[in-house]
């Protein structure tokens, strides 16, 4: 059974000059139609098979954190115009090049990409300079290989309306003036503030659907994630029924509402509005707020009706009276519910990319996550992008084409490349030959 209609899905990512990545490498979620095995990991975007996970293996210091690392990169630069100050994005080989970076996905069964190049910048007000940009839509139809827009052309005069046409040349005429000030924002980030968005036009809604592609449907969670997500009831309840299995020790989590003098001693009466201000702002899915308490505990803005409520999360362990708090617990417990609490909104059609899966887990544990995607994001198009050594997802939870490997050349470099490069066959034991370590590719 396939997963069915598509509304956002990761298609392709690719990056240049990155950090240990000299040359240009990929990481592609099309389905290879000879591999016949788990079908029901494959969803459609017109006539496009996509896959729901891939798993990238490899060595220490080999490049899979780095693949992470610039995805991240991509999303922040894309949206926000942040990087950490002292972040040096170039191969050592390659320090006057440009990093390249794009991605490939759909929205609403329409296909588009969206790249850009940066280099470092002489301009003391940052660090990187935009060197070129581009949007297109790369889906099938009347639209195939439309440009929207692209640093040497501009807007195509395509999506350019009459009525709108003063308006338009006005705001990216403020974009040419203030990317000479401050040469890293991008025409996606700067075209789709809420000021710059041209109402009833053809080219904003793009815009503005791109934007929100990257910003909300990229997850990208850390090896050493540690805050948690929104927490509400649902999460509560998908989660017991996996933190038994996890671990037999443990026997539910409970949301614990916390009494307003309470929250009086906690949060002083400014902090409190701000966090109802946060809520509102954010809560269209009606998830709640999350705030650490003297980075231990966490507690919960949620609305039950017109109340709002704040709670905190209670574990309770089989034979033990007295529940822990969520700190008290080990590191693989709090590992296994940080995740959750990710993955078990409903808010569907993210792509979440997961550097260690397994870290601070029993390898067996991480099959209950598993068994949570397989279970519970069935019906949508949730994708999961992790990197791993654990060879048990390799022969019993992926597929050959969600398989990626990483390894040095031999000058050093990073190379990234996938399982379907080697001849395999279903009896092949693809983690037993992995871990032996047949699947070495030096270029």
């Amino acid at each position: 059974m396939h997963i069915g209609e598509c509304t956002a899905m990761l298609i392709k990512f690719t990056f240049e000059n990155f950090k240990s990545y000299l040359d240009e490498s990929s990481i592609l979620m099309s389905s290879n139609s000879k591999i016949r095995k788990h079908k029901d990991h494959e969803s459609h975007v017109n006539l496009l098979s996509v896959l729901k996970y891939i798993g990238i293996y490899g060595e220490n210091a080999t490049g899979k954190t780095t693949i992470i690392e610039a995805l991240q990169f991509f999303k922040m630069f894309a949206c926000f115009n942040a990087y950490p100050d002292d972040f040096n994005i170039c191969h050592k080989e390659a320090n006057n090049k440009p990093t390249s970076l794009s991605l490939v996905f759909s929205v609403d069964n329409e296909i588009f990409e969206y790249g850009f190049s940066v280099e470092k910048s002489s301009n003391i007000l940052s660090k990187f300079h935009l060197s070129n940009e581009y949007i297109a839509i790369v889906g099938s139809g009347p639209r195939r290989g439309r440009e929207i827009y692209s640093t040497a052309r501009g807007v195509n005069p395509a999506f350019i309306e009459d009525e709108n046409k003063s308006l338009l040349e006005f705001l990216v005429n403020g974009y040419r003036l203030s990317h000479k000030t401050n040469g890293s924002m991008t025409f996606l980030n700067y075209m789709t503030k809420s000021d710059h968005v041209i109402q009833d036009s053809k080219l904003s809604p793009y815009l503005v659907k791109i934007m929100n592609y990257i910003k909300n449907n990229i997850v990208i969670i850390g090896a050493n994630v540690t805050n948690l997500n929104y927490v509400n009831k649902e999460f509560v309840t998908i989660t017991n029924r996996y933190l038994s299995k996890f671990d037999k020790g443990l026997e539910k989590l409970e949301l614990v509402t916390l009494d307003d003098e309470v929250i009086r001693n906690i949060f002083p009466e400014n902090i409190r509005n701000e966090m109802l201000r946060l809520f509102e702002k954010q809560n269209s899915n009606k998830q709640g707020v999350v705030i650490t308490q003297n980075n231990k505990d966490f507690i919960f803005v949620n609305k039950e009706g017109n109340k709002y409520v704040y709670q905190t999360i209670s574990i309770k362990h089989r034979y033990i009276e007295k529940p822990f708090k969520f700190y008290e617990e080990s590191e693989g417990t709090r590992k296994f519910i940080t995740l959750m609490s990710y993955f078990a909104s409903k808010d569907n059609d993210k792509t979440f990319v997961i550097d260690e899966l397994e870290r601070s887990m029993h390898p067996c544990a991480c099959d209950y996550l598993f068994e949570f995607f397989e279970k519970e994001t069935s019906k949508n198009n949730t994708q999961f992008i992790f990197t791993s050594h654990n060879e048990r997802f390799i022969n019993e939870r992926l597929r050959f084409d969600e398989i990626y490997y990483t390894n040095k050349d031999m000058y050093g470099g990073s190379i990234v490349y996938p399982q379907t490069d080697f001849k395999t066959s279903s009896a092949t034991n693809v983690g037993k030959n992995y871990l032996e370590g047949k699947y070495k590719k030096v270029s």
